[in-house]
């Protein structure tokens, strides 16, 4: 009875491994099966959220982006943007590259707290160019024909106040150069220009 016993037990082993190495292969069989159908050339979403280990959004791929978050607080934007926007640890916007309805596109860098940007790379139609701005908002330096003052190409540099002091630029249908020295009252106090004959030849 006793070996009778045993030949049985061992036999139940036996079934059991066969059992559990069926069940293994069959398994694996389907997460092979399954991992082949997760692999695809192209992935159509409207949006792409990247999230840290607090589950705060810190990276938004979309079309449209969402409203920009600043201090907490959900600001609308002024028109619908397609692109890409970097927020910190707070959830707060503080990078972007975005392309607007009309074409028009720009990327641009906040302050690492998301209050206000400090330098943008701007294109609108036949305009496009480079700004830094100050913390208030003023331009500290501004390269390019951006819409900014004067219409025509321009650069422009400013002190630690955020007062232009230096403007090299070409206005109006000649596009005549121009530099520009400017004291603290906002006044030139030395300019030079293309003299008025050469332009008219």
């Amino acid at each position: 009875m006793t070996k009778e016993l045993q030949k049985a037990e061992r036999l139940f082993k036996v079934s059991l491994s066969l059992w559990a190495l069926t069940v293994t292969v069959v398994l694996a069989g389907a997460w092979s099966g399954q991992t082949k159908s997760a692999s695809f050339e192209q992935v159509k979403a409207r949006s792409l959220v990247i999230v840290d280990e607090n589950g705060t959004e810190r990276i938004i791929i979309g079309s449209p982006v969402p409203d920009p978050i600043v201090e907490g607080k959900r600001i609308e934007r002024a028109q619908p943007s397609t692109g890409i926007v970097f927020n910190n640890a707070m959830g707060n916007e503080v990078s972007g590259w975005g392309v607007f309805p009309d074409g028009n596109q720009n990327l641009c860098m906040d302050f690492p707290d998301g209050k206000g940007e400090s330098l943008c790379l701007l294109q609108a139609g036949d305009r496009g160019g480079f700004v830094v701005k100050a913390r208030n908002g003023s331009i500290v330096a501004m390269l390019g024909k951006i819409g900014y003052e004067e219409d025509g190409p321009k650069l422009f540099l400013s002190d630690l106040q955020g007062r232009t002091r230096i403007k090299l630029h070409a206005d109006g249908p000649a596009s005549t150069p121009k530099l520009e020295l400017i004291g603290e009252d906002g006044n030139p106090f030395f300019a030079v220009s293309e003299p008025r004959n050469l332009t008219d030849k």
